[in-house]
């Protein structure tokens, strides 16, 4: 009977209202920042692989591909892995980079593709969705 008693008075009714409201109002705010943090990392990342892409042509530009080739090379080498490269020629051969080949992909919107990579970690085989932006040179050879 005691249990019931407190189960129904104003004081606990009032505290179970007060603490949902508030776990709510705590996710909510939650969400928000952590929606924020996302969006402002990807569009930084984002803006980071069209420059990426940006400055490889300036390289084409005055190197020719001899010059990408070489600049992939170093920024595939030593660039802490933040990007991952592949220069292919135009029938798709690989000349340099990271990837053994051109992936399978299917595209996803302003020029951006989606395409899946299979990993080995410590438990075994992974797939890993990844995103880029390929680059065609005007001498039809890919990156």
């Amino acid at each position: 009977m005691k249990l019931r008693s407190i189960l129904t008075s104003f004081t606990f009714r009032f505290m179970l209202l007060y603490v949902t409201v508030l776990s709510v109002a705590v996710f909510v705010i939650m969400a928000v920042i952590y929606g924020a943090f996302t969006y402002n990392y990807f569009d930084e990342l984002q803006e980071a692989v069209v420059d990426e892409l940006s400055t490889i042509e300036l390289v084409y530009a005055g190197q020719g591909l001899a010059g990408v080739e070489q600049y992939v090379e170093d920024r595939a080498e030593g660039d802490g892995r933040r990007f991952q490269y592949l220069l292919t020629d135009a029938d798709y051969r690989k000349l340099a980079g990271t990837f053994k080949s051109w992936p399978q992909f299917r595209e996803i919107g302003d020029g951006w593709i989606s395409f899946g990579l299979n990993l080995t970690g410590f438990d075994g085989q992974v797939d890993q969705e990844l995103m880029g932006r390929p680059l065609t040179l005007d001498d039809r050879s890919h990156l």
